[in-house]
C-alpha cells in the first residue's frame, strides 16, 4: 500500500507540474466564461454574493440559467491566494483539480481491481489525456463537476 501512495504522490505532482507549466500565457487570454467565473469569485469574496448582488451562498436556485455560481465560489480560493494576478487566480483551482482527477481515476482503478498495474496504466493514460489537460489550464465548470463526482 505504501508504493500506492508514493505512486500517487508522484503523479500528483508530475500532473501538477505539466498543468500548471506556463500557465499565465499558454493559453494567453481568458475565454468568456472564464471572465464570467473571475469576476463571480471576486464578487463573492467583495460582497458575499455574485455580480447581480442577488444570490447569496446558501440559494440553491441559479441566478443565471447559462453559468454555476458553485464554479465561482471554488475558483475564488484562487484569488484568495492571489489576489493581484487573476490571470493566475482563475487558473490555480482548475490546476490543482487536474492535476487530482488522473490520481483519483486511478485509486479508482486500484481499488477495483487491487493491482498495481491498473493503478499506472489509469494514471498515465489519464495524465496524457487531451481532454483533462486542456480542461486544467481553463476554468470551465465541467472540469469542477467532474471533480467533486469523482
Amino acid at each position: 500500500m505504501k508504493s500506492i501512495k508514493t505512486l500517487a504522490i508522484s503523479f500528483f505532482l508530475l500532473n501538477l507540474f505539466l498543468k500548471s507549466f506556463w500557465i499565465t500565457s499558454i493559453p494567453a487570454y481568458l475565454t468568456h466564461d472564464e471572465a464570467y467565473y473571475a469576476t463571480q469569485a471576486q464578487s463573492f469574496l467583495a460582497g458575499k454574493s455574485d455580480i447581480t448582488g442577488r444570490w447569496k451562498l446558501l440559494d440553491f436556485a441559479p441566478a443565471n440559467p447559462i453559468y454555476s455560481e458553485l464554479t465561482g465560489v471554488t475558483y475564488a480560493i484562487g484569488f484568495l491566494l492571489f489576489p493581484n494576478d487573476a490571470q493566475l487566480a482563475i487558473k490555480v483551482v482548475p490546476v490543482f483539480f487536474g492535476s487530482v482527477i488522473p490520481v483519483l481515476l486511478a485509486l479508482i482503478m486500484y481499488r477495483l481491481f487491487k493491482d498495481r498495474l491498473f493503478f499506472t496504466v489509469t494514471a498515465i493514460l489519464a495524465t496524457v489525456n487531451p481532454w483533462i489537460f486542456q480542461f486544467s489550464r481553463m476554468s470551465f465548470d465541467s472540469l469542477a463537476s467532474v471533480f467533486f463526482y469523482l
